[in-house]
């Protein structure tokens, strides 16, 4: 993508508000990817469309500072990030790099060290991107913590294992996990579904303070029976069965490695490339060669 791409969508968007992108979001959406590639213009704004309630959510925070999107290959919200918050100074990474008109810093949050400085950024956004990770989310969660500044903001958003609509779906015979389907890249689905609890654990280990759990309904035609929720709100409470989990946290301190809790690495380590994965990889690159 090139500069003659951002000027266009400066001219075109430069002056719009939150409150405007909300009131006309999904022909924005449309009209923002236009420009685009054609095997992305369309798939692309189905995806921005699809989580329209979620991205309005994350634009209307507050930005201040250095503010790190960590591996988000979403250029509408890279945008309107920058668009609507202009006193803070973004920067994303990503192992996938779409076609972008803004600078996106390739890195495997999995296995590479950030390439910053410690305590470089004010602010980390890191959502739906840790139900994807399926080889190190600790080293993801080390690094971030060590780009933070004392005291910095993590906001984080998963899909919750935990939700009223994955309830129903046990109860329906359907899988509760929508993304658990073969695709042609392993990170492409949805590895492991998290719960609150899990996240809590995983924070801490990693020097952070949670300062709000909650959970949100952000796609709208997900019904859940109403005597199935009223079950549920008798167990726990009722801003814990949202599709989403939402959360703040908070650097508290830092953090001198990876950190792997039993409950969640039950061999406290990541992934390794041993037995069947090993012999499968080492013939695949044989075939490559």
């Amino acid at each position: 993508m090139t500069g003659d791409m951002l000027e266009q969508l400066d001219a075109t968007f430069g002056s719009l508000s939150l409150q405007g992108l909300a009131g006309d979001y999904d022909a924005i959406a449309r009209a923002f990817y236009a420009p685009f590639p054609e095997w992305a213009r369309q798939t692309f704004a189905e995806d921005a469309i699809y989580h329209r309630d979620r991205y309005l959510d994350m634009l209307g925070r507050v930005y201040t500072g250095g503010v790190l999107e960590v591996g988000s290959d979403k250029p509408f919200i890279s945008y309107f990030l920058r668009r609507l918050h202009p006193k803070a100074q973004f920067t994303t990474i990503s192992m996938d790099m779409p076609p972008s008109p803004l600078p996106v810093t390739q890195v495997d949050i999995e296995f590479e060290v950030f390439p910053f400085s410690d305590a470089s950024f004010r602010q980390a956004i890191f959502t739906e991107v840790l139900e994807h990770l399926w080889r190190d989310p600790a080293w993801a969660m080390w690094q971030i913590n060590r780009v933070l500044e004392p005291g910095g903001e993590l906001f984080l958003t998963t899909p919750n294992a935990c939700a009223a609509d994955v309830a129903q779906a046990v109860l329906l015979q359907s899988n509760p996990n929508p993304r658990s389907q073969y695709f042609l890249r392993l990170e492409a689905g949805h590895l492991h579904l998290w719960t609150m609890r899990e996240l809590e654990l995983v924070l801490g280990a990693h020097g952070f303070a949670v300062e709000e759990m909650t959970s949100a309904n952000f796609v709208e035609g997900m019904e859940v029976a109403e005597d199935l929720l009223a079950l549920l709100r008798e167990r726990a409470p009722a801003d814990r069965f949202g599709q989403t989990i939402r959360c703040v946290a908070v650097k508290r301190s830092e953090v001198e490695k990876p950190v792997y809790p039993r409950v969640i690495f039950p061999r406290e380590a990541p992934v390794q490339m041993t037995g069947a994965l090993e012999k499968w990889a080492r013939a695949k690159l044989r075939e490559r060669d």
